[in-house]
């Protein structure tokens, strides 16, 4: 299901960027673009990262998580948007 419209990104690219590593709201922001156009879908993907992240306290996973850091969510941002060439 589409958490954002505007910018075209399901609840599978909000896990799989939260799998990759993103654990902030502005991580989020930063590799999928959500809630940078019209703001609707800011309560759906907070909800999200809300409960992914509970569940990764939960199961003990942050350490592993953190220790992927900005490498993983680099690499998962130009999966999605692959650079342009001028």
């Amino acid at each position: 299901m589409y958490v954002c419209i505007c910018n075209a990104v399901t609840e599978t690219d909000v896990q799989t960027a939260i799998d990759a590593g993103c654990r902030e709201w502005e991580d989020l922001q930063e590799v999928l673009g959500v809630a940078q156009v019209c703001g609707c879908c800011q309560d759906s993907a907070q909800a999200l990262l809300a409960a992914s992240v509970s569940a990764d306290v939960a199961t003990e996973k942050m350490p592993t998580v953190y220790a992927q850091g900005a490498k993983a969510i680099a690499e998962f941002a130009v999966k999605i948007w692959p650079p342009v060439a001028a």
